[in-house]
């Protein structure tokens, strides 16, 4: 356990040296070229959805079609930029041992309760509450923000609580009286007290899937919520939610390839480095769980410092 929590110290540290330490500013003056690249791409692709919506105004039968593959290309390339979303689905892929097909069934599920959340939103602050544009950015830049702020790092805090309790003596791995041989049985008793790696990892419930979707579409994508705007003012809100699941579509294809990406490396890692010895598979999956959540938790404190 000392050994672990020794782990974490410079495993910490490091994650911190390149979010908010002396690594951080050339990180992101690397970084910055993309994002500027990034947002005057997003920036022509608004100006797309604007000549497509005034079209199908003026009853143009191929605008709305044209819309849906803006709003599409639009989702694809907002998710390829920063986003709480991708952080949170690729860290869930690489602590948890969940089947592809699950995980992008996650990942597309919560792309579409966000496009929902968008629309439930426009509907109540602009038809209940009657905000325009500036009120709406405002509720994003504050509420929403800080609502996924906590999210991320909630799901940090469980993961890393998840791995803490796993190596902890009386957890999944064995205490002082009984200690696991390489293949899982106890030297002492010869009873298996720790299950292999996968078992462990594969220990997923509803209500984690239901906690990680919820977390992912707490903060809906701010160009949807742009979209349904213009659509209410335009009277033309059924083309806006259409537009707004495409652009979900989009944004969920990064996402769960991305996610799908980084499960992979983790089997591949936990393959290579774990090889047979259980006691050493289950020590490294423990690790990779608590990296997980101290990037994310990190990842919250280091925006937090940043603001204040």
């Amino acid at each position: 356990m000392l050994r672990f929590a020794l782990f974490l110290a410079v495993a910490a540290a490091a994650i911190w040296t390149v979010l908010a330490g002396p690594l951080a500013a050339p990180v992101q003056s690397l970084l910055q070229p993309a994002g500027r690249w990034l947002l005057s791409v997003q920036a022509g692709f608004q100006t797309e959805m604007a000549q497509e919506l005034r079209g199908i105004r003026a009853g143009q039968s191929a605008a709305f079609w044209g819309l849906m593959l803006v709003c599409l290309s639009y989702g694809f390339l907002h998710a390829a930029g920063p986003g709480h979303g991708k952080a949170l689905l690729g860290a869930y892929g690489v602590a948890r041992r969940v089947s592809a097909l699950k995980l992008a069934g996650i990942g597309l599920l919560a792309a579409l309760l966000q496009a929902t959340v968008a629309v439930a939103l426009i509907l109540v602050l602009v038809g209940v509450a009657g905000l325009g544009r500036a009120g709406i950015e405002e509720v994003d830049r504050g509420l929403l923000t800080t609502l996924s702020m906590v999210a991320i790092g909630g799901i940090g805090l469980w993961l890393l609580w998840r791995a803490l309790a796993r190596v902890a003596p009386g957890g999944a791995q064995a205490d002082h009286h009984h200690v696991p041989g390489p293949d899982g049985h106890c030297e002492t008793c010869g009873h298996a007290h720790l299950p292999p790696a996968p078992a462990m990892l594969a220990a997923t419930t509803p209500r984690e899937v239901a906690a990680l979707v919820a977390a992912v579409a707490v903060r809906p994508c701010s160009g949807a919520l742009i979209l349904l705007l213009l659509t209410w003012q335009m009277g033309m809100l059924g083309a806006g939610i259409a537009g707004a699941y495409a652009m979900a579509l989009g944004t969920a294809g990064v996402t769960i390839a991305l996610a799908l990406g980084l499960m992979l490396g983790r089997d591949g890692f936990l393959r290579v480095a774990g090889g047979v010895d259980l006691r050493r598979a289950h020590w490294i999956g423990a690790g990779i769980e608590a990296t997980a959540g101290l990037v994310l938790l990190l990842g919250v404190l280091s925006v937090v410092a940043a603001l204040g």
